[in-house]
């Protein structure tokens, strides 16, 4: 018997182990920072767990060890509606509550934070159902000897490790959460079913766990059926790419504005809009976007697309070029055409790689380094990016390395003529480590005395010298911290929709714009009047701000996205 309800118990931790993360994952999806609603689930999570353990010991459950079954069958119940309900929550949330960064929320306070706040209701119900069931299970233990509540224990520790290494390392970088989950509790309920009668009192009749376990049963078999027969999946992805609020202007220039569809109209009409393709990695997800609904009969241009990584932008089919050809070649006019060897930080998606390569020298050798294998398989593998970037994963110049950035600049001791950072802006603490004075003087180390680095601006510049007041103490914030890692002259450049830090540890004189449309490296720009020369920025004497991972100060960047 006690071999049988360790076994259960094993399974029983692992259950509910795999429902926290798998909200916690859907959660931090869709609010684009899993560092801090990870942290705030987990709380719930463990607070909750407390409480139910409290619950158990009440007289009406106290007696009756037999009630596990049903509360593990109850448990498997809310396990999934919990996480169909957050999903719906969402749709709810970005119809009715999101401003799309266009004003400040009419609540007074931040909508996401809303959301998230109100979703961890939903993370609690599965704390107190598992922590009951953790109460019961423990004073049936405690009844018997120290040693078994001592085993229990032992038992629902490693059950609950289990669960999360099946479901991080091998679930989720395949599967969507909500499909997990309901995956999970059908198991979960069929495993509530083997737990024994142990009770002698008949304080737990089993007409009533007969009865939880139906209506269980049929809370799944219904939430299941729901969720395939609507694509709540593509529904809710659809909502989030293409439901928003824009402007039209006309061709007399009159404006008009489209609202977000209802809940109910969106259901009717996401299905004309073209599915969202998703990839799944173990350390983010890949959407391709089209642009165009698929109604339109007889196109005579393929649809274009845009690829966004965990939600935030990453690369668009339509204007690509002019991000990566500034990203890749205004440099040049302070440095000269990039030559030897070449690092690129990021850009998986192999287009900054292409434009690279457009440099004849054939002594140029890049060493390009992405943590995630999943992006770097996508730009060999998926038709679209392996067109747009022209196979440049694939070239013989080309090395290719899954790796952290940080952990393989620590390790490595090559130096490189230009390194090249292409990463996210920096919305939340994983991200904004990238733009800390310990990686910039990590870039320093590994740079030839007469290197540059080339690193995303998030700040937009256009065809405007002033900064607004963010702009300029983000712009403040980055040159400081760039210059307490030891670079010394620093430039901004890019073209109208983004801008680059140039930073380099040699002082050259400046470049003007005639200079850079003078230049012979004109041909390899397509729209030149596009672009913005290379300007110097002032640096304070001594700087007095620094972005730091063990001070982060830079958090400040938003996606309109969420």
């Amino acid at each position: 018997m006690a071999k049988r309800i360790n076994i259960l118990c094993f399974f029983y931790a692992s259950f509910s182990m795999m429902y926290y993360l798998l909200f916690t994952r859907a959660l931090a999806e869709m609010t684009g920072d899993i560092t801090i609603w990870s942290a705030v689930s987990s709380a719930t999570y463990l607070c909750f767990l407390g409480i139910g353990i409290a619950v158990s010991h009440k007289p009406w459950l106290a007696k009756s060890t037999s009630a596990v079954g049903a509360v593990e069958s109850l448990n498997a119940a809310w396990g999934s509606s919990a996480i169909l309900a957050l999903y719906l929550w969402h749709m709810i949330y970005r119809i009715h509550m999101y401003t799309f960064g266009l004003d400040a929320s009419p609540l007074g306070i931040d909508s996401k934070l809303v959301f998230a706040t109100l979703a961890q209701l939903l993370l609690a119900g599965t704390g107190v159902i598992s922590g009951v069931a953790f109460g019961l299970v423990s004073q049936f233990s405690m009844s018997d000897k120290l040693a078994t509540l001592q085993r229990t224990l032992a038992v629902y520790q490693i059950g609950g490790l289990a669960g999360s290494l099946v479901l991080l390392l091998m679930l989720l970088p395949r599967f969507e959460p909500i499909h997990i989950c309901l995956a999970t509790s059908a198991t979960n309920l069929a495993v509530a079913a083997l737990w024994p009668r142990i009770d002698s009192d008949h304080q737990s009749p089993m007409k009533i766990n007969r009865l939880v376990n139906f209506g269980a049963a049929l809370v799944i078999i219904l939430l299941s059926f729901f969720t395939w027969r609507s694509d709540l999946v593509q529904v809710q992805l659809k909502n989030f790419y293409y439901n928003k609020f824009s402007a039209r202007i006309s061709s007399d220039g009159a404006i008009s504005y489209e609202f977000p569809a209802g809940l109910s109209s969106w259901w009717r009409k996401s299905n004309l809009y073209p599915d969202i393709e998703r990839h799944r990695g173990l350390y983010q997800t890949a959407d391709f976007v089209k642009s165009e609904p698929i109604q339109i009969p007889f196109a005579a241009w393929p649809p274009s697309w845009t690829l966004f990584l965990d939600g935030h932008f990453q690369a668009s089919s339509e204007y690509e070029n002019d991000y990566h050809q500034a990203l890749a070649h205004l440099p040049s006019t302070v440095g000269g055409a990039p030559k030897g060897d070449v690092l690129i930080i990021g850009g998986g998606d192999g287009l900054l790689a292409k434009e690279l390569l457009r440099y004849p020298d054939p002594d140029l050798r890049i060493t390009l380094v992405d943590i995630d294998p999943l992006i770097l398989d996508l730009a060999v593998n998926h038709e679209d990016l392996r067109q747009l970037n022209h196979g440049s994963l694939d070239h013989r110049r080309v090395k290719v390395m899954a790796a952290d950035a940080f952990q393989m600049l620590r390790r490595s001791t090559d130096t490189y003529d230009r390194i090249f950072v292409d990463v996210l802006f920096p919305f939340n603490f994983e991200t904004s480590r990238l733009y800390s004075v310990e990686f910039f003087e990590a870039l320093k180390r590994h740079l030839k005395p007469a290197g540059m680095v080339s690193i995303l601006s998030p700040v937009e510049i256009g065809d405007d010298t002033d900064f607004d007041e963010t702009d300029q103490a983000t712009l403040t914030l980055l040159t400081d911290t760039m210059a307490e890692a030891g670079f010394t002259d620093i430039y901004l450049y890019g073209e109208t929709r983004h801008s680059f830090f140039l930073a380099k540890t040699e002082r050259q004189r400046d470049f003007s714009l005639v200079e850079w449309q003078e230049s012979p490296l004109t041909s390899l720009i397509d729209n030149p009047n596009q672009m913005l020369a290379p300007r110097r920025l002032e640096l304070s004497p001594r700087p007095r701000l620094a972005n730091s991972i063990l001070h982060p100060r830079f958090f400040g960047i938003k996606d309109t996205n969420f």
